[in-house]
């Protein structure tokens, strides 16, 4: 369970949200090197929540695929 884990002292826990970038009127989803440096600014930071990119809105993200 999270809660558990935060009350670790040794643990500094972080919620790392994964949204999408716009380029140029188009939307795709973030590159390795974009979700890799937002978790170390999350960590680096401090934050315990990190938004990666943009999350809103959400009708706006790529397909899968």
């Amino acid at each position: 369970c999270i809660d558990e884990i935060r009350q670790h002292e040794k643990v500094n826990y972080h919620d790392v949200i994964l949204g999408f970038m716009m380029e140029f009127g188009a939307s795709r989803w973030l590159t390795r090197e974009e979700i890799s440096g937002g978790c170390i600014e999350a960590i680096q930071s401090g934050q315990e929540r990190h938004v990666i990119g943009q999350t809103e809105p959400w009708d706006q993200r790529p397909e899968y695929g």
